[in-house]
């Protein structure tokens, strides 16, 4: 084989080879979701309805807005056809979990790195994000 022919062969393979940036997944999906908080530990303890709270799924982050103690921006640790599990990595004791299938939340506060006991956690059911106006 040829220098030209070499180059021709190399070139056509690169062609078809997938672009670098094909391999992240660039959309962002957004959801409204309706939940209870539930605070085990502190001065109010029991449920609190939480409605309108706000999820962004962009890259390797999740946005969470509205939820008392649960906002900020969360990575995904890991992500199969059901599940998306999170953690704030400026806070390793706030973790949790969104249900690729039927759009259930769960995120938690952990008292101690041994997951012994929560603070408070956050669950509720999440469906796609419509603005209303």
């Amino acid at each position: 084989m040829n220098r030209i022919s070499s180059w021709i062969l190399v070139c056509a393979i690169w062609s078809f080879a997938p672009p670098v940036a094909a391999a992240t997944d660039d959309r962002v999906v957004k959801f409204a979701c309706d939940t209870e908080l539930k605070i085990y530990k502190g001065d109010l303890p029991g449920s609190y309805p939480l409605r309108g709270i706000y999820v962004e799924i962009s890259g390797q982050r999740v946005r969470v807005v509205g939820t008392s103690g649960f906002d900020g921006t969360y990575e995904i640790l890991e992500t199969d056809e059901r599940m998306t599990y999170l953690r704030d990595p400026s806070d390793l004791l706030l973790e949790g979990n969104l249900n690729r299938i039927n759009g259930d939340l769960w995120l938690a506060k952990w008292s101690d790195a041994n997951k012994s006991s929560m603070q408070r956690s956050v669950s509720g059911q999440c469906r796609p994000y419509k603005p209303l106006f």
